[in-house]
């Protein structure tokens, strides 16, 4: 069984006019090709994302792919500063701690014997 992945954009800067190039970058809310959000300046500023918000709040892993295309005029500069992912620890049901406990009493109660 082939394990496929499935690639989900998170966060996108697009020109604010399609039309013509070379303009103003902002963030793309809607993903539609056309920067509408927060303009992007030489100044460096923080964005920050909830994978929740995306339907991604469940797993283990994570691939990160950051995809820079279409630079091409000469005159673009792209900088990241910071790549920070945090998570929450899980906890492990309660069921599942009474069975871990359960286990390791059953154990050490045979080695005593």
């Amino acid at each position: 069984m082939v394990n496929e992945k499935t690639v989900s954009d998170i966060f996108a800067i697009e020109s604010s006019d399609a039309a013509v190039g070379n303009r103003d970058p902002r963030v793309d809310t809607n993903f539609d090709g056309l920067g509408n959000g927060t303009p992007i300046t030489d100044v460096f500023t923080q964005f920050s994302l909830t994978l929740a918000d995306f339907g991604l709040e469940t797993g283990n892993s994570l691939d990160l792919r950051i995809t820079i295309d279409q630079l091409d005029t000469g005159d673009e500069d792209f900088a990241i500063d910071s790549l920070r992912l945090t998570g929450v620890n899980t906890v492990p049901e309660p069921s599942s701690m009474a069975l871990i406990l359960l286990v390791s009493a059953t154990t050490m109660l045979r080695r005593r014997r």
